[in-house]
């Protein structure tokens, strides 16, 4: 399990350890999937991801690799991101999904290097995949939740094209939506439930529902919903 240390020209660096040689190749992809099609992340509303770096690193490895112990880290220019309004705090080193449809974020495998400006992405057991340097303009540097409503702080603004974005409400609800064109979305609660829209022998878990609302209702989207279930069985 020796240590293989690699820092490019650019300051792109890998560090993995492996239980049997290997040999490794970097490239770049000059037109990447955009940086606003981000799964993974609560995201925000009001500021969605920027692409902070000129391509995206593609990393692939002369056997499937599962079994490493690897970090891989990512520069950033502290005048670039400034310039966008980005702080350091909120970079993320995103992964392209299998499917090729968004950006993966994982916040429980992310580490900033201040001292050396970079931004490191932790806990990899593999490294092939494609990997690009995003960042928000948000304040807050933890997860930011939409919430309820139809003002514009509440509205979800959805970009069309191929990838797949993600927003996480204040309660947990999860959208992941595609859509060929750019839509808004907001989402109210209603309360009360009537009974006569269950079937027999179906009972409601909350008292509320959510109402979803789209500028164009008449676009169709491809969407997939995970809803918050918090409940109590009563013992038999």
């Amino acid at each position: 399990m020796a240590e293989s240390s690699i820092t490019y020209p650019d300051g792109f660096a890998l560090d993995i350890l492996s239980p049997t040689n290997r040999t490794l190749t970097v490239t770049q992809n000059q037109s990447p999937l955009p940086a606003n099609f981000i799964t993974g992340s609560a995201g925000d509303a009001a500021t969605p991801f920027l692409q902070l770096s000129p391509f995206s690193y593609i990393v692939t490895t002369s056997e499937h690799a599962g079994d490493l112990i690897a970090q891989i880290a990512i520069p950033y220019s502290p005048t670039d991101i400034t310039a966008k309004g980005i702080q350091a705090a909120n970079t993320y080193v995103a992964v392209l999904a299998a499917d090729k449809r968004s950006w993966v974020i994982d916040d429980s495998t992310r580490n900033i290097q201040r001292a050396e400006n970079r931004t490191r992405i932790e806990k990899l057991t593999s490294v092939s995949g494609e990997y690009m340097l995003v960042g928000r303009q948000s304040t807050d540097m933890g997860n930011i939740f939409v919430t309820y409503g139809t003002g514009p702080e509440n509205t979800v603004r959805l970009n069309g094209g191929v990838g797949v974005q993600e927003a996480e409400f204040m309660d947990g609800l999860r959208m992941s939506v595609q859509t060929n064109v750019s839509v808004e979305m907001t989402v109210e609660l209603n309360e009360g439930i009537n009974p006569g829209t269950l079937n027999d022998n179906i009972t409601a878990l909350n008292t509320f529902t959510w109402n979803v609302k789209m500028s164009d209702p008449n676009q169709n989207v491809d969407a997939t919903m995970m809803f918050p279930c918090k409940f109590t069985i009563s013992p038999p």
